[in-house]
């Protein structure tokens, strides 16, 4: 990860710090556009309204050019359906390629730190949201990674599941760069807080 991004995101948690705490490993998520699994659940979507979309814009237009006086008596009688129309191509292209930038956003308003107590999550969105979890408490390491050494690291068991009436994800650090490394700096961490008690 550039030097850059390390620096904004050590800016972003020092505020988070106690007194006693130094940061080990800090950073974001890798930037740019990237397909994930909320792409392919929307992708489908987005295509479908587009394409209804479509069919409706172009069946309003050739009722108008061909047969005005059948169907409708006027423009302002297919205003509805062209409105209607071009509001399902909006939402459809909001699916196909809303959903990368809104992935990106989030991203570049993640940031990440393994400090020698605990694991940081800051989140930027409306509000600044904090997640932190004790090193000795993190029950399961789990890490993937990629060809390039890109990957995620998961803090607790990665099978989703609902605690009460609320569907529970476990934190994780998601998308970053040489994730084995970070995964070896948390587990040196932990050791460390094991040999302090």
């Amino acid at each position: 990860m550039p030097q850059d991004n390390n620096n904004i995101a050590e800016q972003a948690i020092s505020p988070e710090l106690s007194a006693d705490e130094k940061i080990l490993w800090c950073g974001q998520p890798c930037d740019g556009f990237q397909f994930s699994a909320l792409n392919v659940m929307t992708l489908p979507f987005g295509i479908a309204l587009s394409g209804v979309g479509a069919f409706l814009g172009l069946s309003a237009w050739q009722t108008l050019i061909t047969r005005p006086s059948v169907t409708y008596p006027s423009f302002s009688g297919l205003l509805p359906v062209i409105v209607i129309g071009i509001g399902f191509i909006t939402a459809g292209l909001l699916l196909i390629g809303g959903m990368f930038y809104l992935d990106r956003y989030w991203r570049r308003n993640t940031y990440y730190a393994v400090t020698n107590q605990r694991i940081i999550v800051i989140t930027k969105w409306l509000a600044t949201n904090v997640l932190t979890l004790a090193l000795q408490q993190i029950p399961l390491v789990t890490l993937t990674t990629r060809s390039n050494g890109s990957g995620n690291i998961v803090f607790g068991s990665t099978i989703t599941g609902t605690i009460g009436s609320t569907n529970y994800t476990p934190p994780s650090f998601d998308k970053i760069d040489d994730a084995r490394k970070v995964s070896n700096v948390i587990l040196d961490a932990q050791l460390q807080v094991g040999k302090q008690q």
